[in-house]
């Protein structure tokens, strides 16, 4: 036996319940062992001294004390995890709350601010309508940020001269343009018009002859015809959607003219001034045209292969900005020559109109419509009755699993609550 053991059978020798050759095993190694034998004497003691103590008979009432303020002591628990429980969810409430009001608020702004208009309305959509036209440009907003210092295309920097030279040439050309100003603002006219007409065509025709003398064209021209007899095809009632362009100087006196065509169900003007932001995407292709006069002079001084090819990669990379830019400012200039008014145009009857004969298939058609309900009903408690028997199976097997459990969960709840 070793020392390690004598927790194990220490007890069971005090109390004569261990074997004779374990017992004369233990005895002899306490014999052998100082340490094991003062343990195995203070346990001796230990378990005298309690053998000593007389027995005290419990309160008569003890049981029911005990389990009052345990219960007692339970429902305090519970109230303080309801209180904190209820504390959390609010405070979970409130936190969720705003996380959805700051994600969603700047959400909705980049949607009302960059979301493109469709200019090809439904009816519904005319009568709802709020504001006009097409999106101006898609990427119009984009603002070109231009780093000289950045890597270019090879992997490599610009000689540290060459930067230099550029850089001081940016800041002159910079200063340069903070003096320029623009004779005129630009300015994007829009204006909508939705009109009710009574005799489509002539009204059609009239509008083109308009947008044609002031030396505006029809960039769209959607016409739309409404049958309201299935038996007469020519009783039809005409619509369309048309987007006008129109030279800005002339763009109130053409919206005027049109409003007096026909009955005017609604009408709005909107005029968007890009001054500013053409100004800074002009600045940006100037300096970027300076740089590379400045790239090709040094182009044609150096003299080393890698400067060439480092140099000719920052010109192409210029060049492409350049014509980008040019691309924007040329949409933009557009956009402001030429304003734009987005019609819609519907025709309308005022004749009173007249009965119709009752249709001669009438009866037919209700007795048919009487008899494919009648067949859908059959068919519907079909596939219920099917479907019935399809799941009885399963539905047998649980609740032959279910019910006794059930009854088992009910009977221990029902035990703990009494």
């Amino acid at each position: 036996m070793e020392c390690i053991d004598f927790d194990i059978y220490a007890s069971s020798h005090y109390d004569g319940r261990l074997s004779k050759k374990e017992s004369e095993n233990f005895q002899k190694h306490i014999d052998l062992c100082e340490d094991c034998r003062i343990k195995y004497k203070n346990l001796k003691v230990i378990v005298e001294t309690i053998n000593e103590i007389p027995e005290v008979e419990l309160p008569k009432d003890f049981n029911i004390e005990l389990r009052e303020k345990l219960n007692n002591e339970n429902k305090k628990k519970n109230r303080i995890k309801n209180i904190i429980s209820n504390r959390w969810r609010f405070i979970g409430g409130i936190a969720a709350t705003l996380l959805i009001l700051v994600i969603s608020i700047p959400m909705a702004n980049k949607v009302l601010n960059i979301y493109p208009k469709n200019m090809y309305l439904s009816d519904g959509q005319i009568e709802n309508r709020s504001n006009i036209g097409y999106s101006d440009m898609e990427g119009a907003g984009e603002i070109y940020s231009y780093e000289l210092d950045e890597a270019t295309d090879s992997g490599g920097a610009l000689p540290r001269e060459i930067s230099d030279d550029i850089l001081l040439q940016e800041n002159d050309s910079a200063e340069m343009n903070q003096s320029k100003t623009f004779e005129s603002r630009k300015i994007i006219e829009k204006g909508y018009i939705h009109l009710e007409v009574e005799d489509f065509d002539i009204i059609h025709k009239k509008i083109i002859f308009t947008v044609n003398e002031y030396n505006g064209y029809i960039q769209h021209n959607n016409v739309y015809n409404q049958f309201l007899d299935d038996r007469d095809i020519n009783n039809i009632l005409k619509s369309a959607n048309m987007e006008l362009r129109i030279p800005n100087d002339r763009f109130t006196e053409v919206f005027q003219l049109l409003k007096e065509l026909g009955r005017v169900v609604e009408e709005s003007t909107s005029a968007e001034d890009i001054s500013d932001h053409y100004m800074d995407i002009d600045n940006q292709r100037m300096n970027l045209q300076l740089q590379e006069e400045h790239l090709r002079e040094i182009l044609q001084k150096a003299d080393n292969v890698e400067d060439l090819l480092q140099v000719e990669n920052e010109l192409n990379r210029i060049r492409t900005e350049i014509d980008r830019l040019t691309g924007i400012l040329n949409n933009y200039d557009k956009l402001v020559s030429m304003s734009t008014i987005n019609l819609y145009i519907r025709e309308v009857d005022d004749i009173k109109t007249s009965l119709l004969n009752i249709d001669d298939n009438l009866w037919t058609k209700s007795k048919n419509s009487f008899i494919n309900s009648i067949n859908s009903m059959v068919l519907i408690f079909e596939k219920l009755f099917v479907g019935f028997f399809g799941i009885l199976p399963p539905l047998i097997i649980l609740t032959v699993i279910i019910l006794p459990l059930g009854y088992l969960i009910y009977g221990k709840f029902k035990k703990k609550k009494i």
